[in-house]
């Protein structure tokens, strides 16, 4: 009889071991959370620019849209954090107003 393996390529986060007792983290430990981590992308509101910040965070590896190339530069706040929700990126803005 065969048994039924796990065919999933990723941890659920339920099925995550616990963090190393001294808090550091193992490498071990590091890289599963990195395997079972989504891609997240960031998407760089117009107030912190089209250049600088978003170059910075995908120099590091990360998924960026800056709101330039994805929406005309008048778009209404509402409109664009509406389409960005929709699409569940993570908003970085420093413009109060936004909110």
């Amino acid at each position: 009889m065969v048994a039924n393996e796990d065919t999933s390529k990723k941890q659920s986060a339920a099925s995550l071991p616990s963090p190393p007792e001294d808090g550091l983290g193992s490498e071990a430990f590091k890289e599963i959370l990195m395997d079972a981590a989504p891609d997240w992308v960031f998407f760089v509101d117009r107030c912190l620019g089209r250049r600088i910040i978003p170059e910075m965070l995908r120099s590091a590896g990360e998924i960026v849209r800056a709101h330039d190339e994805v929406f005309r530069q008048d778009t209404r706040d509402e409109k664009w954090l509406t389409e960005v929700g929709k699409n569940g990126w993570i908003v970085l803005t420093k413009d109060k107003n936004s909110f």
